[in-house]
């Protein structure tokens, strides 16, 4: 038997967060990073709700935004893996669709786990 351990790099260009707070100044950046991330944490939790609840026309939705506002703030894995599980619900390809849907899962709990790292280097 072989055992999988999927593992996901950094799913974030850390210099467009830090171009941001050096654009922004560090209050705007951070209500900028503060709304980013609660939105990626609600699309990400809705995706799987729907995924599993046959919202075929939600879910389509939720995937394209859930892409386009991470390739907007350098999440460019992220992006292409919901555009990936998009493709494959399109094609009816379930097991693909659920592999996909996991590493979307997971690149999302990499992504938040670096933009916590980089607002709170000291921690």
């Amino acid at each position: 038997m072989i055992v999988l351990a999927p593992r996901e790099g950094r799913a974030l260009e850390e210099g467009l967060i830090r171009a941001l707070y050096q654009d922004h100044g560090r209050t705007k950046a951070d209500q900028i990073v503060l709304f980013t991330t609660r939105e990626i944490s609600v699309f990400l939790a809705r995706v799987e709700e729907f995924s599993f609840a046959g919202g075929h026309d939600d879910l389509r939705m939720l995937l394209g935004s859930l892409s386009a506002i991470a390739r907007q703030i350098g999440m460019v894995d992220l992006a292409e893996v919901a555009h990936d599980v998009l493709g494959c619900h399109k094609r009816g390809d379930e097991p693909a669709f659920v592999a996909t849907l996991a590493r979307l899962i997971r690149l999302g709990d990499v992504f938040l786990s670096a933009v916590w790292e980089i607002e709170n280097p000291q921690r």
